[in-house]
């Protein structure tokens, strides 16, 4: 992917996200926990019955928003790389498109050379299916 695509779907996405927390927020969606949300938009769970890995995310991240880490932690451990990530990378990002530079490209490019390890990429799926186990079990 070349830089001018990945900055594009990266703050298509994080924008999309933006739109996506207001939305639950402002409907109040986010839920507490122990409780299911009243809105389930999440395809595979929809399709299965089960939970997803990433199931909880968003209310993960609104509960960071709203300074409730234990419950962002219940919701999901990821809502902390996640908030970060949309907190960090539209800045970085747009930081790179004004001054003409491609670090967040360089960054992509040493994470994906990082995840072709495949020690690293055996235990970020062993971490999924670790995290996909107990939001089985959490939300069963």
């Amino acid at each position: 992917m070349n830089p001018k695509k990945l900055y594009k779907v990266v703050l298509t996405a994080i924008f999309a996200g933006y739109l996506w927390l207001g939305y639950l927020i402002i409907s109040d969606q986010t839920g507490q926990p122990g409780k299911e949300s009243k809105l389930n938009t999440c395809v595979f769970s929809n399709l299965t019955g089960l939970p997803c890995p990433s199931c909880g995310m968003s209310r993960s991240v609104i509960s960071i928003i709203q300074a409730r880490l234990a419950d962002a932690l219940w919701w999901n451990p990821l809502g902390f790389i996640m908030a970060a990530a949309m907190a960090v990378f539209p800045v970085w990002v747009l930081t790179d498109l004004f001054t003409n530079k491609q670090t967040f490209y360089l960054f992509y490019l040493k994470t994906e050379q990082v995840f072709k390890n495949k020690k690293i990429s055996a235990l970020a799926i062993a971490l999924m299916l670790a995290l996909w186990v107990w939001n089985i079990i959490k939300f069963s």
